[in-house]
């Protein structure tokens, strides 16, 4: 998907939250192809992390993100989609711990 389809997409409130169809969705693929499970997550998730991403640089670059290029947009995006994965390795494998028992 293009960079500029990311961003008409991430200005739209309806793509912040995954809704109950959505999920469906997600589900049942995963669930008719079971050995294609991670890659048909990974790939859904990874958009939604585009978006998030894309959201929260709009909305802290209020005054500057229409003057910016298109790479900038690209590299800060980029920048805050690795801080954003970071952040969810770190309190997922913490949550996967808590739920095990598991002390770190």
């Amino acid at each position: 998907m293009e960079f500029s389809s990311y961003l008409k997409k991430a200005i739209d409130p309806s793509s912040y939250k995954i809704g109950i169809a959505e999920f469906t969705s997600v589900s049942s693929k995963v669930l008719r192809e079971p050995n294609k499970g991670h890659t048909i997550l990974k790939d859904y998730f990874s958009d939604k992390m585009r978006y998030k991403a894309i959201a929260e640089i709009m909305e802290e670059n209020k005054d500057s993100w229409e003057k910016m290029s298109i790479e900038d947009k690209e590299v800060l995006v980029k920048e805050r989609e690795d801080k954003l994965w970071e952040s969810i390795k770190k309190n997922g494998l913490a949550a996967f711990a808590l739920i095990f028992g598991i002390s770190i």
